[in-house]
Parts: C-alpha cells; sequence; structure tokens
C-alpha cells in the first residue's frame, strides 16, 4: 500500500491518503530524528576534530616535530584544550581527548616494555613527553575553572583519575624528559587527592 504523508511540525497530525482507497485519514506524524541539541552537535564535532589532530599527531608526529612553525601549532592545540577545559559545553571534547591521551601513554609503556633497554625513537619520547604536558595544562585548567565557579562535570574528573594507572605505569620509563614531565603531571594529581 503506497502513502504520501504531508510534513508538518512535530506535534501536530498529519494528513494520509491512502492511494487505494482515495479516502483521507488522519494519523499521527511519527518523525525519527536526531534529539541531540546543537551544542551537543558542537560538541560532538569537536571530539571528531580532536580525535582526528590527535591521530594525526600521533601518526605523523616524526614530520610534524621536524616543520617550521611547529611549537606555535602545539602552543594552539594547548590553547585549545585549555579553553575546552574551561567551556561548560565540551565535555563529550574533554572525554574523547582524555581517552586518547590513556591510549597514547599505553601504546608507550607497551612498546617501551618490548624494546626493553633500547631507547624508543626521540620523536617517540617528544611525543610522550607533550601529551603528558597537556594533560598537566588540561588539569591545571579544570582546577581554575572550578575555582572560579564554573561547574566541571564528574564524568570529566573521572576520565581525569582513570588516567592515574596508566602514568603510574610510566614511572619506569628510561627517558628524561618525559619523567620530568610525567612528574609535573603526578604533582597535579596529589593536589586533587588531598582530603
Amino acid at each position: 500500500m503506497l502513502q504520501a504523508t504531508t510534513s508538518v511540525p512535530q506535534g501536530q497530525m498529519s494528513v494520509n491518503k491512502d492511494s487505494n482507497t482515495s479516502s483521507l485519514q488522519t494519523q499521527a506524524l511519527l518523525i525519527h530524528h536526531s534529539r541531540d541539541t546543537a551544542r551537543k552537535q558542537w560538541a560532538k564535532t569537536e571530539v571528531l576534530t580532536l580525535n582526528g589532530v590527535a591521530r594525526l599527531f600521533q601518526t605523523r608526529w616524526s614530520t610534524l616535530v621536524e616543520l617550521e612553525g611547529f611549537n606555535k601549532a602545539w602552543g594552539t592545540l594547548l590553547e585549545f584544550i585549555k579553553s575546552c577545559a574551561q567551556s561548560l559545553s565540551t565535555e563529550l571534547a574533554l572525554n574523547a581527548l582524555l581517552e586518547r591521551c590513556k591510549e597514547v601513554l599505553a601504546k608507550f609503556v607497551h612498546e617501551e616494555r618490548l624494546s626493553g633497554q633500547c631507547p624508543l625513537p626521540r620523536s617517540r619520547m617528544n611525543e610522550v613527553s607533550l601529551v603528558l604536558k597537556s594533560v598537566s595544562v588540561l588539569i591545571s585548567s579544570l582546577k581554575e575553572a572550578q575555582k572560579s565557579s564554573a561547574k566541571v562535570d564528574k564524568s570529566i574528573w573521572k576520565q581525569v583519575v582513570l588516567l592515574y594507572p596508566a602514568l603510574v605505569q610510566c614511572v619506569t620509563c628510561l627517558s628524561m624528559e618525559v619523567r620530568v614531565a610525567l612528574k609535573e603531571v603526578l604533582s597535579q594529581f596529589s593536589e586533587l587527592i588531598k582530603p
């Protein structure tokens, strides 16, 4: 049975014409749509962007660090992370960012264990060091946001706490650069766990 349905605003009725009987029937219009608000959709866009940038940095790290202006680009990314941390509309983006940091750290720990006493490539050490610095900036920004009466979602703090085991696994790292960045992040955690 073929039916033609006219579109009307949500909550109103639509008129269907049954092509076999040529009679008019009134039925409720069922509309399938995303219930996400524009704010949630934008947050998902931020998540996709941050995930894409994180993948780009991870897969092309050695090439990127050699580019002129890399430090400026990295600084811009850190500023974006900081602004995300201080914005109430970016919980999803922060969750994705924290998850990505956890993945990078887990991969680093795994690769370092496989390498034994042989150091990992300098570019890999730089990547992990910068991820650790990013986490430190993020935690610091979240604390600042909380102090300025902005409410930081509990799910964000939970994600931050879930990073702790991955950070602890990095303690045995051979790289001094990574250990210095790790110490900075762990000091941010020491303030979080004070009674």
